[in-house]
């Protein structure tokens, strides 16, 4: 039996999964694994995170999932900030979705969520004994494990790790835009599913819609007391990844963003 299986499963089919949600943190990645992937019956892999380091170890539950006629599904957000993991999946063939957000909300929503589980609210705690502030990090350059004004500047990540690929392939990559997701839930779902090659699902279980982080649930949700630096911080961003869209979807970021984009340029 097991060298019938083999001998339907290519080499290049064997090296990954056949779609990935690859970036970015707190962009609705949870959502697309838990709501998308999960209710169309695809093969997950693992219930979370997917470590790409680990990739070898699942390759015969990857055979097996396929030899039964699953697709296999992974999802891990910040696999986008690693090269040499976004080349793998995109030489395997993988198709990947790539989810963004304005990034002043994704850096105060990504701290929120390193502190909600702080006694305090207010610092965010390293392993090494070090304690920074939302202000640490925004002001004076600090980084917090993912957390950092850095990797906020998405379109440079995008570009570089994926558009610039030798193995990028425009129909293999699905934007996704989080305030998008919001607003216009069963527009992108029903894009969303088409690229997943599952057009009958369009009209499915919509009982799971996307909502964004209540109001006052975490410590900074509501300050905008620093929204001036950060859109200031971010404004080049902004715009480079409106351009970016715009030249690689048929998406409208300016838009979407409505009042997120006047902002940066006010």
């Amino acid at each position: 039996m097991l060298k019938r299986i083999k001998s339907i499963i290519t080499p290049k089919q064997k090296l990954g999964p056949d779609y990935a949600c690859i970036g970015f943190p707190k962009c609705a990645t949870t959502y697309i694994l838990r709501k998308v992937f999960a209710e169309l019956d695809f093969e997950t892999l693992t219930e979370g995170e997917f470590r790409m380091t680990e990739l070898g170890r699942f390759q015969n539950q990857i055979t097996r999932a396929r030899f039964k006629g699953k697709v296999v599904a992974i999802k891990q957000p910040t696999i986008i900030y690693h090269k040499n993991m976004v080349k793998t999946l995109l030489k395997s063939g993988c198709k990947v979705i790539i989810s963004v957000r304005n990034p002043v909300q994704w850096i105060k929503s990504f701290s929120n969520y390193a502190l909600r589980n702080n006694l305090d609210g207010k610092k965010m705690r390293e392993r090494a004994g070090k304690v920074y502030s939302f202000e640490d990090v925004i002001y004076k350059g600090k980084a917090w494990g993912d957390i950092s004004i850095d990797r906020g500047m998405m379109s440079r990540f995008i570009v570089n790790h994926v558009l610039n690929s030798r193995y990028y392939k425009r129909e293999n990559v699905h934007f996704v835009v989080q305030e998008e997701f919001e607003t216009e839930h069963d527009k992108v779902y029903g894009e969303l599913v088409a690229y997943l090659n599952r057009p009958e699902a369009a009209k499915g279980n919509h009982n799971h819609r996307f909502r964004y982080n209540q109001k006052n649930r975490y410590a900074y949700f509501n300050d905008s007391s620093h929204d001036d630096h950060l859109y200031s911080v971010y404004q080049q961003e902004i715009e480079s990844l409106c351009l970016l869209l715009d030249e690689h979807t048929d998406k409208d970021l300016r838009a979407i963003w409505g009042g997120y984009y006047s902002r940066a340029f006010s």
